[in-house]
């Protein structure tokens, strides 16, 4: 289960984590740990060397 998924299925359902951890078949406190999960930098985002000299 992804941390996009359930954060989408949250927002279907208003909010109502409850609600959003039934309709994904998971429970309510395996969708909070999915919520709060630290995402990674967006794909896009590099980070650049720092300069050695």
């Amino acid at each position: 289960m992804e941390r996009q998924a359930a954060a989408e299925a949250v927002r279907l359902h208003g909010g109502n984590k409850s609600k959003a951890a039934s309709s994904l078949g998971i429970s309510r406190s395996h969708l909070y740990r999915l919520l709060s999960q630290e995402q990674g930098p967006p794909a896009e985002s590099k980070t650049l060397p720092l300069d050695s000299h």
